[in-house]
């Protein structure tokens, strides 16, 4: 359902359990919040890959925000592969997910600027088998890393 108009309070009123459900997309649905994402987690239990990239911001624009991602890592612990594009959360919201998601393989957090990678949280990124880090611009989903290059803020003029 990417870039759909659907709201929290309609997930909220028709989500039933979908235990079979493994992927979930609701990238660009703007209308969702972590009360929506919280009732998906909670309905679909056996949730492996969630893709919640969002529209491109400029760096510094809106505050950071960890709801969704404390949400994330609270209802959907078996989550293996994520996909966190240009989202609102910083090192704390991420630490939450690296935390209770332990099956996570893939994790793409490209544009996610607030996220600085401080403390143990580089090195727990690491460890991932893939990870696409906030300052790296690709343009496959989950690829090697070859066709992604580091985006640089010093030349901004």
């Amino acid at each position: 359902m990417p870039m759909t108009d659907i709201t929290d309070q309609m997930v909220l009123k028709h989500i039933k359990p979908l235990p079979n459900l493994t992927l979930l997309d609701i990238s660009h649905c703007l209308k969702i919040t972590s009360t929506g994402l919280e009732a998906f987690g909670n309905n679909c239990t056996s949730l492996l890959h969630l893709k919640r990239n969002m529209p491109p911001l400029d760096a510094g624009l809106l505050p950071a925000d960890d709801s969704e991602a404390t949400t994330i890592a609270h209802t959907m612990p078996r989550l293996q592969q994520i996909e966190l594009c240009f989202g609102r959360f910083g090192d704390s919201g991420l630490s939450e997910i690296l935390t209770k998601c332990k099956a996570i393989t893939h994790l793409d957090i490209q544009g996610s600027w607030n996220v600085e990678l401080n403390g143990d949280l580089a090195e727990m990124c690491e460890r991932i088998l893939w990870f696409q880090n906030p300052w790296t611009v690709c343009d496959g989903r989950f690829s090697d890393g070859s066709e992604c290059s580091e985006v640089d803020f010093t030349d901004s003029e």
